[in-house]
């Protein structure tokens, strides 16, 4: 990079040039709660270092960067890239939890957008599918009107009544008002599109902005859609847990569409086919087909009074079960019941792993299956466990929890669960993360439950 007059040049090997005007990082940190003072006031001094470093650390920190506290690199670039003209953090005198007094909403398009390509008809239609977002996991009605609405919706160039001004293509995308405010408002000298090349996804930005409305903070979980920089979905995504929390924390639950998990301890758990079975408080199993709860020996026979582990091999076709020195294995006969396996339950060899704590599944093309115990891992090779020294978890999987009551292998992922929490590893990075994630956004129960 270098400084060229008043503008940045980027230039890259596949000769793309990308030109910056200079950002003024100061008014940037101001804009968006980072720093107190406001330094296009008359006569205002530059920040202290300190401040500004610390501003910057703040920044750092709730985007997901490296805080090294200075405006490096990767700091320029994410202050660049598109976003929601909300602020990210608040005083905390005015930092409240808001939201609406009524369940039934209205909106309204007061002023349609003159440079999409989508028709009032298409702009409306996509209005109705991102409130869906938030009334599918909800009990919020929100309903279109010709007359007042609760949401008016407006797309706006540069300055426009009683708002700050949008800044012309890329930057700020759109902004709202959070309760009991009503205003929405896009730029409409962006590239609004339906999909992820040559523009905005209107969809997706609109869904953002109307969580606001409703009384959504910016969130600091970079995936989630209240996160303030713009990002892709795919097609028909679902909201993030880190959103459904808090939106439900707001409104509560949409107890049409969702299926309650109850249960007060978690003992093991396995995903079959995309749904998941539980084995919870001491005997029991939620079965992710259908959200019942049952004995466990009523949904497999002849199998132990208490799952401590669980486990499905693809390359087997079993579902493996583990209490204490012994392992039942189950086929999933046509009509969707367990049979237990000619010669099971067999004792395993190795006594070092007595009453393991999980049982996780690695890989999906090159399967290999580990019990967990204490800290160390023992391969579980041809239905037993061989090999009388267990492998350091932390040395394979980094950030193993010491402690583990379940674990639940999926796709290139396995989450670690400590009490009601999942801790998530990808498989591909072998590093577990340290910021867990309520555990029912992990399983899959009920096939209507809305998750992402």
């Amino acid at each position: 990079m270098k400084k060229n007059g008043s503008v940045y040049v980027l230039r890259f090997a596949v000769n793309v040039v990308l030109v910056f005007v200079i950002l003024n990082t100061e008014e940037y940190l101001h804009d968006y709660g980072y720093l107190a003072a406001d330094p296009r006031n008359h006569g205002a001094p530059n920040s202290p270092n300190g401040e500004m470093k610390n501003a910057i650390l703040k920044f750092q920190s709730f985007n997901g960067l490296p805080q090294t506290g200075i405006i490096d690199q990767m700091t320029e670039i994410k202050m660049r890239a598109p976003r929601c003209g909300v602020q990210d953090l608040f005083p905390n005198e005015y930092r409240t939890t808001t939201h609406r007094k009524m369940h039934t909403l209205t909106w309204k398009i007061s002023k349609y957008s003159q440079t999409s390509k989508f028709s009032p008809d298409q702009q409306r239609l996509i209005m109705s599918r991102a409130f869906k977002r938030w009334t599918d996991v909800t009990p919020l009605r929100i309903q279109e009107t010709k007359y007042n609405p609760t949401l008016d919706i407006r797309f706006e160039i540069k300055n426009h009544i009683n708002h700050k001004p949008f800044d012309g293509k890329d930057g700020v995308l759109a902004h709202a008002a959070f309760p009991p405010g009503d205003y929405i408002h896009f730029d409409d000298e962006e590239d609004w599109i339906n999909g992820t090349v040559g523009g905005y996804d209107l969809e997706t930005v609109s869904a953002h902005e109307f969580g606001h409305a409703l009384g959504l903070y910016h969130s600091d979980v970079p995936e989630s859609l209240m996160a303030p920089f713009y990002q892709t979905f795919d097609d028909g995504f679902t909201l993030h847990w880190d959103d459904v929390v808090g939106i439900q924390r707001l409104y509560g639950k949409n107890l049409m569409n969702s299926c309650e998990l109850s249960y007060r301890s978690i003992h093991a758990a396995m995903r079959i086919n995309e749904s998941d079975f539980v084995f919870v408080d001491h005997g029991f199993v939620i079965d992710g087909r259908n959200g019942k709860r049952l004995a466990v020996q009523s949904l497999f026979p002849g199998g132990p009074d208490l799952v401590q582990a669980a486990v499905y091999s693809r390359v087997y076709s079993r579902a493996y079960l583990f209490k204490d020195d012994k392992v039942w294995a189950y086929m999933v006969s046509p009509n969707g019941k367990f049979n237990l396996v000619k010669n099971f339950p067999k004792y395993i060899s190795n006594n070092q792993i007595n009453a393991p704590e999980c049982a996780i599944k690695f890989n999906n093309i090159d399967e290999r299956i580990f019990l967990y115990k204490e800290g160390y891992l023992y391969s579980f090779y041809q239905e037993d466990v061989y090999s009388k020294d267990g492998y350091l978890a932390n040395k394979y999987f980094r950030g193993v929890p010491s402690k583990v009551d379940a674990a639940i292998s999926a796709n290139y992922e396995i989450n670690f669960i400590v009490k009601k929490t999942a801790y998530s590893m990808l498989t591909k990075s072998r590093v577990v993360s340290d910021k867990g994630k309520p555990v029912d956004f992990v399983f899959k129960i009920c096939p209507n439950r809305v998750r992402r």
